[in-house]
């Protein structure tokens, strides 16, 4: 039979009160999260939330070619233009303006 160990966490207690009204609206407990959580890391071998930051180039070249994106196509035209591999498309293609 396993052994449990206690955990103890300091954690703002305005998270914690937000995140157990959510908890309680799913029907888990704080345990249940937890233990959840640190499933998840075991089945996954890895941190369950993917966490990364952009590199700084990256992201300023994906905001310049939303931005020249936006501005060829309209900002009312926008939700209908900006499908993943058509914005993957017109960076590649190095955010260059085609009439």
């Amino acid at each position: 039979m396993s052994k449990n160990v206690r955990i103890q966490v300091n954690l703002d207690a305005e998270l914690v009160e937000q995140a157990e009204q959510i908890l309680a609206q799913l029907g888990y407990s704080r345990t249940t999260a937890i233990r959840v959580f640190y499933s998840a890391i075991v089945a996954q071998r890895a941190f369950p939330i993917k966490a990364e930051l952009a590199q700084p180039e990256e992201d300023k070249a994906m905001k310049e070619a939303i931005a020249l994106m936006i501005k060829k196509i309209g900002k009312d035209n926008i939700r209908d233009a900006t499908s993943d591999k058509e914005l993957m498309k017109f960076i590649a293609e190095g955010g260059r303006e085609s009439d």
